[in-house]
């Protein structure tokens, strides 16, 4: 699994507009009870990757029309995150800060517990992406957890590879799904991951988003 994630890492260290995974959701599983009101920790990599359809694209080539190139820009689909932080006032907020693979990936994220195990989480990036969530904690014993709830995406997405990047070429999405965010705590590292099952509204065709971070 380290293997893996530290492949991927480099494969994805150039790329990254996408929404990286919310550092802040730590705090979903880290009920911090102690006298001191500010803590903080640190996560070493963040990934994630958005899948979508192969109807999404011929619906979506066949609005916008013939293009020179007819691929989508992976570069949209995969988001990563180098040496982010959360900050964790009490127990029922943390904020979390990246700075992308590049500083123009650079994001926020937030989570506030706002009633037992109940949470929202807020995140952004630079790339104009952005995305809300509410899910519960439906299970922790301090080494395992596990969180389901709903989201909101807003995603862009392009046919071929605009550098500089022009926002007029971008196709703007907005999904609504279903979430999964799962915690381990092992000895040496920490992993979370999440997986997202939506449905994006312009086209009406199946999304799939995952991450982990550690």
């Amino acid at each position: 699994m380290y293997k893996t994630i530290c492949i991927l890492s480099f494969i994805s260290i150039l790329y990254g507009c996408a929404l990286h995974p919310p550092i802040s959701e730590e705090i979903i599983f880290s009920d911090n009870k102690s006298d001191e009101f500010l803590k903080t920790s640190e996560v070493f990599t963040a990934f994630s990757k958005s899948y979508y359809s192969s109807d999404f694209e011929k619906k979506a080539l066949a609005q916008i029309g013939p293009k020179p190139d007819s691929t989508l820009n992976p570069n949209w689909q995969v988001g990563f995150s180098l040496y982010g932080f959360a900050f964790h006032f009490g127990e029922n907020f943390a904020l979390g800060i990246s700075p992308g693979a590049i500083i123009v990936g650079s994001g926020l994220d937030a989570t506030i517990r706002f009633s037992g195990r109940n949470f929202i989480t807020f995140s952004g990036n630079l790339y104009w992406n952005y995305e809300a969530i509410i899910q519960r904690r439906v299970y922790y014993n301090g080494n395992y957890g596990l969180s389901i709830g709903s989201f909101f995406r807003r995603e862009n997405q392009e046919f071929g590879q605009s550098t500089p990047i022009r926002r007029d070429s971008l196709i703007s999405l907005n999904i609504i799904g279903i979430r999964s965010l799962c915690y381990v705590n092992f000895k040496k590292i920490t992993l979370t991951g999440f997986i997202s099952l939506g449905m994006e509204m312009k086209y009406k065709t199946p999304t799939l988003h995952f991450g982990i971070s550690y």
